[in-house]
Parts: C-alpha cells; sequence; structure tokens
C-alpha cells in the first residue's frame, strides 16, 4: 500500500498462534510404517478411511492411543475426527 505522500514501508512479519485449549487434537507421524499416535484433551472417536471413502478401522480415543495401520497396504489413508477434521497419513 502506499501513502498519500507516495511513501511506502514493509513492516516485519508477524506470526500469531491461536491455542484453544477446549479444542486440542494431534496426529503424529503423518508418514508411518505403522503405528500412529494421536492425541487429545477430550473423549474422541476416530475413523480411518482409505482413499475410496472405506472405513477401516472405528477408535475410541481417550486422552493418547495409537493407531496400528501396519496390517494395511502402503498408500494414502484418512483420519477423520468426531469435529470432521482430516488429516492424511502416508502409510509406507
Amino acid at each position: 500500500q502506499v501513502d498519500i505522500d507516495d511513501k511506502f514501508e514493509y513492516s516485519a512479519e508477524r506470526w500469531v498462534r491461536i491455542d484453544d485449549s477446549k479444542d486440542q487434537f494431534y496426529v503424529f507421524p503423518t508418514v508411518t510404517s505403522g503405528m500412529v499416535s494421536v492425541l487429545s484433551n477430550e473423549k474422541a472417536i476416530v475413523d480411518v478411511y482409505n482413499l475410496h471413502g472405506v472405513r477401516l478401522l472405528r477408535k475410541e480415543i481417550n486422552n493418547s492411543e495409537q493407531l496400528d495401520l501396519s496390517n494395511y497396504p502402503s498408500g494414502i489413508y484418512l483420519l477423520r475426527n468426531k469435529d470432521g477434521r482430516s488429516y492424511k497419513i502416508i502409510k509406507r
């Protein structure tokens, strides 16, 4: 943006992190050969889908759980939580 006097100045980049402590949900690692950890600060149900939309796994999460994907073939899977957010997992 240019000021009225035809001068401009760049400002430093600022990063903002908004932390809603009521809604914490983490999935890691997103590239795995088998185990995926899921952390949640409240009880949650997660579903794992293949790319055809077929639900392969449903599990209730109480704070911290591990999902075992070692029996599934290599590929891309989607983990969906109760809020409808999806997380891509790559299984090697």
